[in-house]
């Protein structure tokens, strides 16, 4: 029975959350295609290698210090609102979060610390190559770095548009405050974008058909990560600067709600992973296209980074 106070999912959620990320799991550990090559990894079509190698550094580190940044905030009050058409027996809270737990609550900070760690590895396979140093990565890192970069580049163009188009708009529209515009959210919203996007320009590192199950597998883990933390969120609105309503799990997205009939559930879930998958496929055909076309050379090469910047323009909101 769903009810307000309740502590845990229910079972057949997560039999479905379990199967959804077992089987693809499983289908990636089965995965035969050729590993990516240390040329691939670092090297550049249309740009000197030392200079893909310094743009890397500079993404990696620029993630790095918004996280730092974030980390140090001081508490930040945040509100959890619940669909009452969808069915929810959850009431809306509020409580203040800060520190470390900033980092594990939303998706938006998981896909940009894989970002962040996906910038790290591929600056380093560039230096490898301009450094003569091939011992500087292994081949597991190579796999990690390749995975990574298929996770933050189909999940990355995900919270961008649900952002700009959904969840910003909706909270305008509904007079709610908000910190969407301050310059980290813009880091992590719009910049990280224009990062994928550089980094689909420049550098070599595919996307595949066979990688498709990693953004299952990320989004599921998501799911399963907040079911767990639901409690602590709720004993949270208990503490100083939050207010309870006495519910039993909170969530950072509507969407997790484990309360909402089963139905809608399971609706929201496949939908999830449906929109996940679509977005990476989206983000394999743009990586297709702009290696195929990386055959083009002075002008012609620039106008397509130009063109390619442009287009990403109108995925992006900075401003009420």
């Amino acid at each position: 029975m769903l009810h307000q106070k309740q502590t845990a999912p229910p079972w057949p959620s997560v039999a479905l959350a379990v199967t959804l990320t077992v089987l693809p799991a499983y289908l990636l550990y089965r995965d035969q295609s050729e590993p990516i090559t240390l040329e691939e990894a670092g090297g550049s079509l249309m740009i000197p290698t030392p200079a893909l190698m310094c743009v890397r550094g500079i993404f990696a580190l620029v993630h790095l210090g918004i996280i730092g940044y974030m980390l140090r905030m001081p508490p930040t009050q945040f509100t959890l609102s619940y669909k009452a058409e969808l069915g929810t027996h959850l009431k809306t809270e509020t409580f203040e979060i800060v520190g470390l737990q900033r980092m594990y609550t939303f998706f938006t900070i998981w896909t940009y610390a894989a970002q962040m760690i996906y910038f790290a590895l591929a600056a380093l396979s560039s230096a490898a190559l301009v450094f003569d140093r091939e011992d500087l990565v292994t081949a597991r890192m190579l796999y990690a770095a390749h995975l990574l970069f298929e996770t933050g580049a189909g999940c990355g163009f995900v919270v961008t548009v649900v952002v700009t188009f959904v969840i910003w708009p909706e909270k305008v529209r509904d007079g709610e405050p908000h910190d969407l515009h301050e310059p980290w959210n813009i880091m992590m919203h719009n910049v990280n974008t224009l990062e994928n996007v550089t980094e689909l320009l420049f550098g070599r590192v595919p996307i595949t058909v066979s990688h498709a199950p990693v953004g299952v597998v990320w989004g599921t883990s998501f799911i399963i990560f907040s079911w767990i933390h639901a409690p602590a969120l709720a004993r949270q609105a208990h503490k100083k600067g939050g207010k309870s309503e006495g519910n039993g799990g909170n969530f950072p997205y509507f969407f997790l709600d484990w309360t909402l009939p089963l139905k809608v559930q399971f609706t929201c879930y496949i939908g999830l992973l449906s929109t996940l998958l679509v977005f990476y496929f989206g983000a394999m055909g743009l990586s297709a296209l702009v290696l195929r076309s990386s055959e083009y050379t002075g002008m012609l090469g620039w106008l397509r980074v130009s063109l390619a910047y442009v287009a990403t323009s109108f995925l992006l909101k900075w401003r009420d």
